[in-house]
Parts: structure tokens; C-alpha cells; sequence
């Protein structure tokens, strides 16, 4: 995103973050470490003096929980006159949320089967039916990001070898009822249909207006739940899912939208993103700028067009290594 807006020759961009270590600080030319969201008020007056100093003229907020934070009216009209890139509150909200994402899309586009259980039993006995029949399961908790709170619950118990796997995602209906019952539960939780197909990927834009552009990839591979491998593809099928979940919920500005295949090959949706998505560095240098598209819309200026390539592919690398010494 950084490069993008940058060799526009247009923009300036500022990094901030209030983790110091986060990497993107270290590709923008200034940035800063501001305080965590919990202390607004103290936030919004260290950007308010960034924003003066910097002279900053937009805001484009890129984590989802930051979209949820900046899509606040309150916050908007105390960082004005800063154009704050980002969609109605309302439309954030729905999609952060991937109970009220299915609720609201449910009958609109394809979505695995469903249901809410907040007892431990009730719980154990939805994981224990899906074992029972010799079916893999998965467990959510209705917010959360990339692979956090979600977990692929397979029938039978663990075999020796599965101690060793690296991904923590995965456990076994034995391990988890037997946790449960240790740990007890005090949320609500998704209890979901899994999808074995392929994983395919899209990224979005939406205008208030309704114009819509989307471009696919199939994701090869993934680690945490951010996408290591794929490539572009052209899948209607999957563009069209997510225009009309971004129609139905009111999204605008850019997204992403993440579907797998049933055993079928159905395509279903398991999620949305209100935000770009953290593999959009693909769709980039496909031709789909989204950066670009998010900061021109923004500042009113005339939609840019993407001028997409047929295919292309990419596998993530260590670009750079950042190091730095302190006393």
C-alpha cells in the first residue's frame, strides 16, 4: 500500500501505529507511535497535533479494528477537517461480525450451515454430531481476525503425529469436549459447516453509488489466516457473491470477501473483511490498485479504473529485513 501511493507522486504517507514494532512504520519515510484506542481522548488529540504538524489531509485506517474506531461519527467530526477513508459504521459492524454477517446474508448468497450454542453442552453435543459422523467441524467466536478464534474441529481424538503439527488451528472433538469441560464457556459461539474446497479470495471496491469492482485469486496457502500463496483467477461465480453480500450489508470503499468450495464445489462465504485485504499487494500488481482507488475516492477525486492482467501468481517472500540497534 505503501509503494503504491507513494510512486503515484501524489502522496505522502505517514505511518502510525500505537505498536512501535509494527512493520509498516518501518516503510514510510515519518511515522509515529501513538496511544492505544482505549485512551480516545488521549489518541485523538496526539493525531489532531500529527495532523497539524504533518499537515495531513487523509486518514485511512487499515486494521479492523480500526475500522470500527474511525467509521464513529464523533471520531470523524473531531479529526475533521481530515478525510477519513472508510464506510458507513453501521456496514463495519455487520461485517466484524461474522454472526451478523451470516444473519444478514442468509438467503442472499451461499453460506455454510450454521448454529449458535453459548452452554458447554450444547457446544459439546454440536462438535460431538459432526464427529459422530465422521465430519469436520468449525468452532468461532463471531469477531476476531486472520485465525484468531477459530478453530477446525476434526472427528476421533489426536494420533502422535498430530502433536507436532505447527498449525495451532486444528484440534480433535475428544481434546476439545474434554477442554471444555475443564475451561468451561462464557460467549456465544458459531458452530459451522467445514468447507474442504478450494479457498478463493476477493478482493473489493464499492462506491456509494453501487459501482463495484472485484478481482479473485485462489489462495494456495495460508499462515494464521493470512494468505501466503495463490493465484489471480477469473471466477464470476465468487465476484458476484461478493458484490451482492456488499449490496445487501451497504459496504463501501475496499474489502474483502473470503469463500471456500463445498464438497460439491459450491462456493460458500465464510467471511467478510472491512478492510483491505493483507494479501492485496497481489490484486496491486494485477492492476487492481485498491490504495489508490480508497485514497482518490476519499478525496472526491475521479474513480481510477482498474486494467487487470489475465493471470498471475505469487508466493510471499522476505522482501526486506529492518534492524536497528538501541542502548
Amino acid at each position: 500500500m505503501v509503494r503504491s501511493l507513494h510512486n503515484t507522486g501524489s502522496y505522502r504517507v505517514l505511518g502510525v501505529d500505537s505498536d512501535g514494532r509494527t512493520a509498516g512504520l518501518w516503510r514510510t519515510p515519518v511515522s509515529y507511535v501513538v496511544p492505544f484506542r482505549k485512551d480516545s481522548d488521549v489518541l485523538l488529540s496526539v493525531l489532531q497535533e500529527i495532523i497539524a504538524k504533518e499537515r495531513v489531509q487523509l486518514l485511512l485506517p487499515l486494521s479492523t479494528e480500526d475500522q470500527s474506531f474511525y467509521s464513529n461519527e464523533k471520531i470523524k467530526d473531531a479529526l475533521a477537517p481530515v478525510v477519513t477513508g472508510i464506510g458507513s459504521s453501521l456496514s463495519i459492524a455487520i461485517a466484524s461480525d461474522k454472526l451478523r454477517t451470516y444473519q444478514a446474508l442468509n438467503g442472499v448468497v451461499p453460506l455454510p450451515d450454521f448454529t449458535v450454542v453459548q452452554s458447554v453442552q450444547k457446544l459439546q453435543d454440536a462438535v460431538s454430531k459432526y464427529s459422530a459422523d465422521g465430519l469436520t467441524c468449525v468452532v468461532k467466536r463471531p469477531v476476531g481476525t486472520g485465525s484468531q478464534g477459530v478453530k477446525v474441529v476434526r472427528p476421533g481424538c489426536k494420533a502422535y503425529e498430530d502433536i507436532w503439527r505447527i498449525d495451532g488451528t486444528v484440534v480433535y472433538a475428544d481434546d476439545f469436549c474434554s477442554d471444555l469441560d475443564r475451561c468451561g464457556l462464557d460467549e456465544r459461539l458459531m458452530v459451522t459447516d467445514f468447507l474442504p474446497g478450494r479457498h478463493v479470495s476477493v478482493d473489493c471496491f464499492r462506491r456509494d453509488d453501487g459501482d463495484f469492482v472485484g478481482i479473485a485469486r485462489e489462495e494456495w496457502n495460508t499462515s494464521h489466516g493470512v494468505g501466503v500463496g495463490g493465484r489471480i483467477i477469473d471466477c464470476r461465480e465468487a465476484i458476484a457473491i461478493a458484490k451482492a453480500a456488499s449490496e445487501r450489508i451497504g459496504l463501501t470503499y475496499a474489502f474483502n470477501v473470503e469463500l471456500k468450495e463445498d464438497s460439491t464445489g459450491r462456493l460458500k462465504l465464510l467471511e467478510i473483511n472491512p478492510r483491505m485485504g493483507a494479501s492485496v499487494g497481489l490484486s496491486i500488481r494485477a492492476g487492481y490498485d485498491f490504495p489508490l482507488m480508497q485514497a482518490e475516492y476519499a478525496m472526491g477525486r475521479p474513480s481510477f479504473r482498474p486494467k487487470a492482467v489475465d493471470s498471475l501468481e505469487v508466493r510471499r517472500t522476505v522482501e526486506r529485513l529492518y534492524a536497528s540497534t538501541s542502548r
